[in-house]
């Protein structure tokens, strides 16, 4: 019986095989990653620090938008203007209210 042909793979080709790693090893020239410098800390607290602070503005955004949609309700209730019935009840209230609880849940995280 005669010897199967192993298929030979190219470059690339990588059945069967782990795919490389996205980062490139010593074995292949690159010198190796340089240890943790004390500023690493500092740019990952910067970071943190910032996705925070945009947390925290897009919580308060929230909540001044829901006070607002429930102050806008209350004086067209006031004014008895009644665009759709029920609009008060339906529209108004429920969605400032959500608005102002997703802004303090938001704003409040750790």
């Amino acid at each position: 019986m005669p010897k199967k042909k192993v298929k030979r793979s190219r470059p690339g080709d990588y059945r069967g095989r782990a795919a490389p790693s996205p980062e490139p090893t010593r074995a292949a020239g690159f010198p190796a990653r340089p240890a943790a410098t004390p500023n690493d800390a500092a740019v990952s607290f910067r970071a943190q620090y910032r996705r925070w602070v945009l947390r925290r503005a897009l919580g308060w955004v929230l909540i001044v938008a829901g006070v607002a949609m429930v102050v806008v309700h209350v004086v067209a209730h006031l004014a008895n203007l009644e665009l759709i019935k029920g609009q008060d009840l339906l529209i108004g209230y429920p969605m400032g209210a959500f608005l102002v609880v997703l802004g303090m849940v938001i704003a409040t995280r750790r």
